[in-house]
């Protein structure tokens, strides 16, 4: 969830590893500053989960995303 907007984001694992500052960028694009793990996840980002949706029908699997920004 990110901690600014109080909207849990999709996160690419990919990301995860290139971020350094705490802020990763969401599928949707959006820079996202990560929440404690201990705050409970917030409204869903309907851009986020459609761009995944789409994703999983192109390559006809799930792929590896989080969501705990």
């Amino acid at each position: 969830m990110c901690a600014l907007t109080s909207i849990t984001h999709e996160i690419a694992d990919t990301e995860f590893t290139r971020a350094v500052t705490g802020r990763y960028r969401a599928v949707c694009g959006a820079v996202v500053a990560a929440s404690p793990m201990c705050v409970p996840e917030g409204r869903r980002c309907e851009a986020c989960a459609d761009l995944r949706a789409q994703a999983e029908a192109r390559h006809g699997r799930r792929r590896a995303m989080r969501r705990p920004a």
